[in-house]
Formats: structure tokens, sequence, C-alpha cells
């Protein structure tokens, strides 16, 4: 060991050596498995940390270690769960020692005095405020969608996944009651819905209706342990949230019923999205004068506010008035979801799952989605492809119904999760406009007429050009001798040229503007006086610009050349037709 001179300290009792410990000496701190030390940590949100040297944090070996900080795992040392885990692994000693002596007795009363613990504790330090939970709810909700469909294993649980399945429907539940939907987009993955909840937004995927199999390169238990503190927060934010909203939680309680088969029937309501959520308080809903406040006062900020808040009740229920029936081939459960989430009625076949409100044939049906080539004719109801709903929740309005007809050709299905900055595709705009009710051709057609009488023009001219150079090859070689012989007399007279001035001359030199220059000279400047910190931060920030540039760009030459493709082929048909 080396000592310094002068009572300075000795080597490796500051800084990083202190400041970070592997993950050997923090389970032997703890007296913990690895098994065990991983799960606390998963449910305490402890996560390993690099350090900027390692052979510093190593005590002089730099080699490929996993660190924590020290303080998170002192933190770790009065946990009460530490105690939990041991207690369990004393009960699987007793389950084992009886299982082995065949003592079903004795294995049946242990069994029963297996040790519980919970995570209220664990929910209420990791998420202090309402707002803090809901913010992390993206990932949760994704895990619990996915753990919803797993089929029970040795790893994976029947309570969890039951557990995983109550808290989903549940949450769709809230979803549709409260109207909070705002975006969804269909990929290969699944389902991206993103709603808004107390000024905060979520966003979650639910995979298709597919039977899920188990991968054995999947790490089942980590997952097991996310997924078990997701559904504790989860528990939590769906009570806060019904009782904030007077509503009864659960919605389904056995208590509340004697007969189990109402409790049946209100379960499979549930599981169909096609339960009305009861309150547990029966309070007079008073109606809002802030229109005759905001007349009364003039104040134009809050008529601007009470504008928006009507556009944004109108949205909220762009399918009011519509009663929809889902085809079976169709995805049932998201497009009952969005749907009923803005305003709709929706029914499906009753054979095919329970919850069903009313026939295909009833005459109040007003639309079916189907997605067949063809479907079967009413007077007054319209036959529409499962895109249009998609469609119309991305845009705010319901969308002509014209372009979703069975069998046509669907309109591109662009991703609403696009950020400020990034490309945007053409046909957005025009499905904005077919949303808002006006229509994008006028203006367009005449211009793009005159475009192909133009492009027509330029073919005709190429061809009377064509056609001259032929009747000049097939003209008799005395007629072009004599053609030589006179351009060669117009070649002989002196040409007359122009000097250009000096000035004239100097001015075709690109010089750089001085907006340009000035602007260098600032950039300069500041990098001059900031740090060099600060300096790769901007460096970082300005690739990062410099790679979305070039991913627009990108996009962009890639759609003109389909554009320009496009339009090739389509002259060409115009061509043969002619030509026919």
């Amino acid at each position: 060991m080396v000592y310094k001179k002068h009572g300075m300290k000795k080597k490796y009792t500051a800084g990083e050596a202190t400041a970070y410990i592997s993950r050997k000496n923090a389970r032997k701190k703890l007296q913990l498995s690895l098994a065990d030390f991983r799960r606390l940590c998963i449910l305490k949100g402890i996560y390993p940390r690099e350090p900027k040297s390692r052979k510093k944090a190593g005590k002089g070996a730099a080699s490929n270690r996993t660190y924590y900080y020290t303080k998170d795992i002192q933190f770790l040392l009065h946990e009460p769960l530490i105690e939990k885990f041991r207690a369990h692994k004393v009960f699987l000693k007793k389950l084992k020692k009886a299982e082995g002596r065949r003592d079903w007795k004795k294995a049946d009363q242990v069994r029963d005095q297996r040790p519980l613990y919970n995570m209220d504790h664990i929910v209420l330090e990791r998420y202090p405020t309402f707002n803090d939970a809901l913010r992390d709810m993206d990932d949760a909700l994704t895990m619990i969608f996915m753990f919803a469909r797993i089929p029970k294993s040795s790893t994976v649980h029947a309570e969890l996944v039951a557990n995983c399945r109550r808290i989903a429907f549940e949450w769709m539940n809230f979803c549709i009651h409260a109207q909070c939907i705002r975006k969804v987009f269909v990929s290969i993955k699944g389902y991206y819905y993103q709603v808004e909840l107390k000024g905060e937004t979520i966003t979650w995927l639910v995979a298709h209706e597919f039977a899920q199999e188990h991968n054995e390169d999947v790490d089942y238990k980590v997952m097991r342990t996310f997924t078990e503190f997701y559904a504790n927060v989860a528990s939590f934010i769906l009570f806060k949230l019904y009782t904030e909203d007077n509503l009864k939680y659960p919605p389904i309680g056995q208590k509340d019923y004697d007969d189990d088969e109402y409790v049946k029937r209100q379960q499979s309501d549930l599981e169909s999205l096609t339960l009305e959520l009861r309150k547990s308080k029966a309070i007079e809903e008073s109606e809002d004068d802030i229109d005759e406040l905001a007349a009364a006062t003039g104040d134009e900020g809050l008529q601007k506010a009470i504008e928006q808040e009507k556009t944004q009740r109108s949205q909220k229920n762009i399918f009011k008035g519509c009663k929809v029936f889902i085809s079976r081939e169709c995805p049932r459960a998201p497009l009952a979801f969005l749907l009923r989430s803005l305003g709709a009625e929706v029914s499906w076949d009753s054979e095919l799952y329970p919850g069903a409100s009313f026939k295909l044939d009833d005459d109040c049906v007003t639309h079916l989605v189907i997605d067949r080539p063809t479907a079967p004719q009413k007077l007054g109801r319209q036959a529409v492809q499962p895109q249009w709903v998609f469609d119309s929740v991305n845009f705010g309005g319901l969308m002509p119904t014209n372009d979703y007809v069975p069998g046509a050709e669907l309109p591109p299905h662009l991703s609403p999760f696009v950020k400020e900055g990034q490309y945007v595709p053409p046909d957005m705009e025009v499905l904005q406009s077919k949303a808002r009710g006006e229509d994008p051709g006028i203006g367009k057609d005449s211009d793009e007429e005159v475009d192909e009488e133009s492009d027509d023009e330029a073919e005709d001219l190429e061809e009377e050009e064509e056609e001259e150079e032929t009747e000049e090859a097939e003209e008799p070689p005395a007629k072009k001798m004599a053609k030589v012989a006179i351009e060669e007399k117009k070649e002989d007279k002196p040409k007359e040229f122009k000097k250009r001035d000096v000035k004239a001359a100097g001015r075709d030199k690109q010089e750089p503007k001085e907006d340009v220059i000035e602007a260098e000279k600032n950039k300069l400047a500041r990098a001059a006086q900031t740090s060099k910190k600060r300096k790769r931060l901007l460096e970082r920030i300005e690739k990062s610009e410099r790679k979305d540039r070039g991913r627009i760009e990108k996009l962009t030459n890639k759609r003109a050349k389909i554009d320009a493709a496009k339009k090739a082929e389509a002259k060409k048909s115009k061509k043969a037709a002619k030509l026919d």
C-alpha cells in the first residue's frame, strides 16, 4: 500500500474506489443469493452504474465487473423485504423436508403458513406523487398486457396471468369511461395506444391476438419480477382513478351480489368491454355556466380556452350516434375499445363472443366493419374496412367512407407518433383535409391536366424532331451537298464578340454573404467561451440534427422516385391505350 506524505489519505480510500461497489461485495454485505439480490434491485429500482474509471473503482483491477453505487447498497441494508426472502427460503426447506418424508399432513400445514409480503411501501417510495406513477405507466401496461396473453407454465404462474388479465380489462374499461384515447397505430408488433390522463400521455403496446409460445431464450424470472411490481402499481393507480371519478372499484365484486350467474354475466361484459361502470355515490351533476361568465367578462383568453375545450369534447365523441357491427373476421377487442371510447355503440356475432347488444339485421345499424372483398348491402348501412376506425381516431373526425369500402385500395395507414422536425409524408395533409370535411382535389385536377398537356406537347415536339431527322436521312446526296455548302458560307462570315467588364466578371464569383460570415464568427466566439463538456454536448446535438436531416432527405428522395415511377407507368399505359 502506497502512503502519501504530509498526512494525506491512503490510496483507494476516497473517490470512485469508495463511491462504487462490485456486485459480489454487495451480495456479501446483504447476505443474499444472486437471484434474491437481482429481485430486490428490480423492486427497489436500483440499477448497475458505469464508473468513469474502472481501474479506480476496482481498486487497481480493471476487470469486467458490475458496479453499483455504495449509497444504494447502504439504502438496501434496512429493507424489510430481505427478511421476507429469508423466511421464504426457510419455508421452502421445511416443505421439501416434509414432502421427502411423505408426511403430507405436515406438508399441508407448512403450505398454509407460506410467508406473504406486500409492496405498498416500495410503491410510495418510488412514486411520491400520483403524476409520477402515471408517467411511468408505459412500460407497466406493456408488460401487463403481454403477460395477460402468455400461457401459464412453471415460470409463469396462473395467478399472475389472471391478475394481469383483470388489470388489463379494468384499465380498458376506465379508458372507455373517461374517453381519453388520442392516438392508435397498427404495426406488425401489435396495436400502439396513447391516452391522456391528468395531463400525462401514456403509450403502450398490445400484441395481436395470436397463440403465444414460450421462448427459451427469454429469462421469464426477471420479467416476472418486473410484472409483479407493475401489477401492484397499476392496482394503486386504478383505485385512485376509479374513486376520483366516483366509480365503484373493483367494478365487479363477489360480495356485492348473491346471484352467481349475474356475476358471471357482469364478468363477461367486463371482458367484452361493454360493461357500464357503476357509481359509488349518487351525486347530482351541476351544469357549468362558463360560457355566460366568459361573455359577461369579455376575456378573450377565457373564450379561447372554452373553444378549445369544446373542440376536444367534439373529438371525444366523433362516433356518437353510430351503431357499428363488427364482422367475425375483424379484430374485435381493439375495434370495440376504440369505438366505445369515442361514443359509438358496438356489437358482434353473439355466437362468437358474449356481450353482443344487437344483431346485424337490425335497422339501427349504421356501419358494418368487414374485412372481405364484398359485403351484404342494406339501405341506410355503410360497409367499411377496419382501417376506417383507426384513421378516424388519429385525425379526430369521421373519414369519408368512399375510400374504405370493401375491396377498395386503402389509403396509407400513417403513424400519428410523429415529432416536430421529422419527415411528414404528403399523404398526411390529404387525409387531414378529408377528416375536416374538405375536398383535397379542388384545384389539383386542373394543375395535373395542365402538366399532362405540357408533357404531351413536349412528346409531340420530340416526335416531330425524330420525323425530321428521318426525313433528312432519306434525302438524296445532291441536296445534302448543297445544304453543307450554304452552311460553310455562313460560318466564313466574321463574328462580333462583345468584351465584358472586369467588374461584371468579378461578380460571377460566389462570395459568402455577410450574414453567414457573422453567424460563423458568433459560433466560433461562443465555442471559445464554452467549456469542453458543453462543447461535446453541442457536438452531439448537432450530430443528431444532421442525422435527422439526412434521414428526412433520404425519405423525400425515395418518395420522389416512387412518384416519378408511377407517372412513367401512367404515361406508358396512356400511350398503349392510344395505340390500341
